[in-house]
């Protein structure tokens, strides 16, 4: 999308990118990584979602690795479940 943004900038277009489907990712130990809404943005607007959680511990990949330490956390429209939001923190998390 951002290319797309680029080529239409340097035609001369107006032009808007929308960062809701782009991730975002800090490589720390654990990686941080992220996409859409946060809950504060949600609430801010009025937005009716819910959030759903998990620890890493029940992810197979994390139990295989041995590197249960982290969470997923996901939010969605309260009336579609159109997914709006996801947080990972732990060992490779932007995979």
């Amino acid at each position: 999308e951002e290319g797309v943004m680029v080529a239409e900038r340097i035609a001369g277009m107006q032009t808007q990118i929308n960062y809701d489907n782009i991730p975002g990712v800090i490589y720390t130990h654990p990686e941080i990584a992220w996409v859409g809404k946060t809950e504060q943005e949600l609430k801010a607007t009025g937005h009716d979602y819910k959030v759903g959680s998990f620890p890493f511990a029940a992810s197979g990949r994390a139990l295989a690795a041995n590197e249960t330490t982290g969470m997923v956390k996901m939010i969605a429209d309260a009336q579609t479940d159109r997914i709006l939001g996801c947080h990972i923190i732990g060992p490779s998390a932007a995979d």
